[in-house]
């Protein structure tokens, strides 16, 4: 044997049947025993398979870790565990298997027929079996429940199991792969499919099953490894990334995603963000090569003002270790626009750029510079006498290099000029031809089709 040599697996192929004087309740034992007089002895094969269930996803796992991501949008699932018997014989006689549940970092545990069971001590529970004592120590984050194997009929011959769902929740911000811990103890063998009794060799009396050797046993299927764990990790990424962006009316959608994309840089960027990566060990950054990827949801639309007008989420890498995740920032946007006033001038006027303008008032959209910008085509008001003409310009919104600009409409009111003639007789005085002619304007103002226009004006 080579020097450092701990443990040796022996394979044993059983031959015919072989002759003993072990007799059990007075009955010679015929079966049972691979190789007689040795004490070496089928057993049972516990096995705990688990799963994780989050949302529409499943994924079981009985050896090999696999990993299942749960975004944040995902932030409830359940961890299942299924305990079931591959072996030559039951474990009837230790009729309640303890499972112990080591919960990760970033998860916390849920609630269970009204029972918190980050709270619980000693709790019997539907979980959604009959399961006793629930426990739940939060020094070493260990939940702990025991199975009724006598009552659930977990054997060999019936191939039965049993399921217990554990619910558990994502706690915020947190970046990273949890890993859960199973372990099960008291799996020591009962009876063969034949009814034989496995016996510890070498002992006897009442007491023999309570040896710490045996009761403690996980009889694992997969493994002899006493400190063996079935391990199940799923990567949670729960970091609260939410920002919002205000955008002018009639925004396009390529414009908002650049907006966005700004906001999104400026939260990765900022202090809070920073500090809970930090904290993690992590690191972030806008997933560049998805940034047209950035989706539209929630009802989003740019064309009426409203707040609260959908979200867009901007793609962002999460880095931890080597490991690159994939996740999105939430960004809210609101619609926003300028406010405007009429203009009114007599026909033939020439409207000037500074009239428009000054009748503008643009929105605030906060961090953005406004500059209203002068009108490209300024319409003449010659023939347009009692009609409204529309004038049309842009307001530009300004931060670094993103632009985002919006129409603006005023109307314009065009008057008729007022024009008349007065008579005075040769020779009057100065006063004599003012009071003839305010008695005009007064006329002149008080006529119909100059009444009309100023109510149009007043109804803009």
């Amino acid at each position: 044997m080579p020097e450092g040599t701990t443990k040796v697996r022996v394979f044993v192929e059983a031959g015919d049947q072989p002759t003993t004087s072990d007799y059990l309740n007075g009955h010679k034992v015929e079966d049972g025993y691979i190789v007689a007089g040795l004490g070496l002895t089928p057993g049972p094969a516990l096995t705990l398979t688990t799963t994780v269930v989050s949302g529409k996803k499943i994924k079981k796992h009985m050896v090999i870790q696999r990993i299942l991501f749960i975004k944040k949008c995902s932030k409830k699932g359940t961890f299942n565990v299924t305990l079931s018997n591959h072996g030559g014989v039951g474990v009837v006689y230790q009729t309640r298997y303890e499972v112990t549940l080591k919960v990760p970092k970033g998860v916390k545990l849920g609630t269970l027929q009204g029972t918190d069971l980050n709270e619980v001590n000693g709790k019997n529970l539907f979980a959604p079996s009959y399961t006793y004592d629930f426990k739940y120590n939060k020094d070493t984050r260990e939940l702990t429940f025991k199975i009724d194997l006598s009552k659930r009929n977990i054997n060999p011959t019936s191939g039965s199991s049993n399921t217990v769902s554990i619910p558990f929740e994502v706690t915020p911000d947190f970046v990273g792969e949890a890993t859960f811990e199973v372990v099960g103890k008291n799996g020591f063998g009962g009876k063969d499919k034949l009814g034989n009794m496995i016996l510890p060799f070498g002992i006897s009396g009442a007491d023999r099953y309570n040896i710490p050797v045996n009761v403690n046993a996980n009889s694992l299927e997969t493994s002899d490894n006493p400190d063996y764990k079935y391990n199940r990790s799923i990567y949670i990424d729960s970091m609260t990334g939410n920002s919002s962006i205000t955008v002018p009316v009639g925004t396009t959608f390529e414009k908002a995603k650049e907006a966005a994309t700004v906001s999104a840089e400026e939260l990765l960027n900022s202090e809070a963000y920073r500090e809970k990566l930090a904290t993690l060990k992590a690191t972030a950054a806008l997933n560049l090569s998805e940034t047209s990827s950035i989706a539209m949801v929630q009802g989003y639309s740019t064309a009426a003002v409203k707040e609260n007008s959908g979200t867009l989420k901007v793609p962002v890498i999460h880095t931890i270790g080597s490991k690159n995740f994939n996740n999105q920032i939430d960004i809210n946007v609101n619609v926003v626009a300028s406010t405007k006033q009429q203009k009114v001038v007599f026909e033939g006027d020439t409207i000037q750029n500074d009239d428009i303008k000054g009748k503008i008032t643009p929105a605030t959209i906060p961090g953005y510079t406004a500059t209203i910008n002068n009108v490209q085509n300024m319409p003449t008001t010659t023939g347009k006498a009692g009609q409204i003409i529309n004038v049309e310009t842009t307001v530009s919104y300004t931060k670094g290099n993103v632009v985002l600009p919006e129409t603006v409409t005023v109307p314009v009111l065009v008057l008729p000029k007022a024009t008349g003639n007065v008579e005075v007789i040769k020779g009057s005085t100065v006063d004599k031809v003012k009071e003839v002619a305010k008695a005009k304007a007064e006329e002149v103002a008080n006529s119909a089709d100059l009444k009309l226009n100023y109510q149009k004006a007043l109804k803009m």
